[in-house]
């Protein structure tokens, strides 16, 4: 999995090559690599009209240090001249849950940096999986995996940076999806709590996906009774619970009878 989008991290550096100070010969281009970040540095300062705060803003706005450069970019259609790189980079980043990408301007030089740390810390990988599995928006996605038990309209106008009325949409969107349920008492403060069944959902593959994924990984299979010594669960208890990751994709069965196994299906590898 890689740590950051592919069009990020690229379109740094081909931004970078195309816009550096090639008059400054006392630096170069560098990339700089960390646990948690990548930088990608370059000699000289934006170009009026574009400045640090409207690059933040994502204001599709373009100016060339080095117009030929840019324009073998583009013809080789590597880049755009529309001013369109860093704004997309905002957008690859927050669609794959990352903070957004860092910009700064010290000492004659532009920085670019990405962060690989997620938005979120704190849902497990089954409800991260459950969530972006769910046709619904990123905006929707991101409140669900900010606030995995619920959350309020002001919440969710502060993960997207929405307005009030928008914010009431989307919501009902999803309480008419079934995905949350409705607010109790309506009106400022407002909660709206993940559904039961989303709940029950969650418990359920979060009390066994993170043991059986070890366990697969091990040996590659299991039996029922392997699932029943694992779990302390009965034979029918047992059956209908592997019955169930079948059918929802965690695992295979393979066999019939009592040569029946289960290895690790798509959603669980």
């Amino acid at each position: 999995m890689p740590e950051y989008p592919e069009f990020a991290w690229q379109e740094a550096i081909i931004n970078a090559f195309a816009h550096r100070d090639y008059e400054d010969q006392s630096r170069e281009i560098e990339v700089r690599f960390f646990d948690d970040k990548m930088e990608v540095a370059s000699p000289g300062v934006p170009i009026p009209p574009v400045t640090v705060e409207l690059l933040r803003q994502r204001k599709p706005v373009h100016a060339s240090r080095n117009p030929l450069i840019v324009r073998v970019l583009a013809d080789a259609l590597l880049m755009r001249e529309e001013g369109e790189g860093i704004p997309r980079i905002f957008d690859e980043m927050e669609a794959s849950f990352l903070h957004s990408p860092g910009l700064d301007v010290e000492a004659g030089e532009f920085t670019l940096t990405l962060r690989n740390e997620p938005v979120f810390v704190g849902p497990s990988e089954e409800w991260k999986n459950m969530v972006q599995a769910m046709r619904i928006s990123q905006s929707q996605q991101r409140v669900l995996l900010a606030c995995p038990e619920g959350f309020t309209n002001e919440d969710y106008r502060r993960f997207n940076q929405v307005d009030r009325d928008q914010a009431y949409r989307e919501i009902q969107e999803m309480v008419a999806q079934g995905l949350i349920m409705p607010a109790q008492a309506p009106g400022r403060g407002a909660v709206y709590h993940v559904s039961p069944d989303l709940r029950e959902t969650r418990a359920f593959l979060q009390s066994r996906l993170p043991r059986l994924r070890e366990v697969l990984l091990a040996k590659g299979h299991v039996t029922n009774t392997d699932y029943r010594e694992m779990y302390q669960a009965t034979r029918i208890r047992a059956t209908r619970e592997l019955s169930r990751l079948v059918q929802e994709g965690y695992v295979t069965l393979e066999g019939k009878g009592r040569g029946a196994r289960y290895a690790a299906g798509q959603e669980l590898k």
